[in-house]
Formats: structure tokens, sequence, C-alpha cells
């Protein structure tokens, strides 16, 4: 084979093998954007949803600050309404959180908000102070989550509602209405 031949092929060769290496370099740097861009739009999902998790619970200490005492039935059952379409929106929300470390724990706290199982002998104080801890506990794990940091440990009146009633931990059967 003459030497001007063998050059040809081995240009033709060169060329093609580059052509090769450009177009998977390519296709690779394409698919790197791709993946890129869609966790660049989940953890955009993930931050929406945490805000808004954190205007439930900001609504829920509105609601639970204000005392009980002077209320009438019907105000009574207006707000336990409201307690609970704040924490389903919390319970729907979660589901966009990707950690599950703090998805469990914002869900597991949203169940202790209305917390009154029949041997529950709290006063209403109680009841509402218990309220502010979890959703505070909550908050503390929602934030550490969007600083990107470990989360906290859990509030030790929130260990102790948890531990008294262990049944309602992880569980939302108990949510629904009659």
């Amino acid at each position: 084979m003459e030497s001007s031949v063998v050059v040809g092929v081995i240009g033709l060769a060169s060329a093609l093998l580059g052509a090769g290496v450009a177009f998977a370099g390519i296709v690779y740097q394409q698919r790197h954007q791709e993946r890129i861009a869609r966790e660049a739009q989940r953890q955009a999902l993930a931050t929406a949803a945490v805000e808004r998790v954190l205007g439930e619970l900001s609504a829920i200490q509105r609601i639970v600050r204000r005392s009980t005492r002077d209320l009438t039935a019907e105000e009574g059952e207006e707000r336990r309404l409201r307690l609970h379409d704040h924490v389903a929106s919390i319970l729907l929300e979660a589901q966009r959180i990707p950690d599950p470390r703090v998805r469990d724990r914002v869900r597991e706290n949203a169940s202790f908000v209305l917390l009154s199982p029949p041997e529950d002998t709290r006063t209403p104080d109680e009841r509402r102070l218990d309220g502010m801890w979890v959703c505070g506990d909550s908050i503390g794990c929602l934030g550490a989550y969007l600083r990107e940091e470990p989360l906290p440990t859990r509030l030790s009146p929130v260990q102790e509602l948890i531990d008294r009633w262990p049944t309602f931990r992880g569980g939302t059967d108990w949510f629904m209405e009659a």
C-alpha cells in the first residue's frame, strides 16, 4: 500500500474519531445541562413548598395563640376547622420536600397539632402551648433544611408529647372526620 493511501486512511480515521468524540461530548454536555436544569427545578419546587408550609405553620401559631376561653361554640368549631385545613395543607405540601427526614418530621409534628385523644388530661392552655412547640420544632427543621444545615434536635416538649402518645406518630388515619 502506498504511503499516501495510508496517510489518507489515517487522516480519515482521525477525522471520524474526532467527530465521534465531539458528538459524544455534545450529547454528554446536553444531558448534563438537562440534569442540572431538572435539579434546579426540583429544588425550586421544594423551596416553594417549604415556604408554603412555613406560612401554614405561622397561621396555626396565630390560631393557637388565641385563648379558647372566650370563644362561642360556633367560633370554637370554626377554629377547629381552620386548624384542620392548615394541617391538611401541611401534609400535602410536605410531599414536595425531597429530604425524607424533614418531610416525615414536619408531617409527624403536624399530626400532633390536632392531638386530642380521649385520655388527654391536658388543659386547653397546655394544648395551645404544645401546638406552639410542635410548630416551632417544624419551623426549626425547615429553616435548617433551607440553610442546608443538619436537622436540629427535637425540642424536648415535643419529644415528651410524642413519647406520651406514640400511636399518633407517623400516621394520619386519625385525620379523617366522620
